[in-house]
């Protein structure tokens, strides 16, 4: 059984940061879109009927 050498602790961060900077990007783009849908709700609410 082969195992792989360690990997350095430069790559790790690397990794980590890039997974840091899509989770942020995940979030910003799911709180724009339920802002979006909370303004549409509200002008909903609005409206006379």
């Amino acid at each position: 059984m082969t195992t792989n050498p360690p990997e350095s602790i430069e790559t790790r961060l690397t990794r980590l940061e890039t997974l840091f900077t899509n989770v942020g990007e995940t979030v910003l783009a799911q709180s724009d879109t339920i802002d979006l849908l909370v303004a549409n709700i509200q002008s909903t609410d609005r409206k006379p009927q």
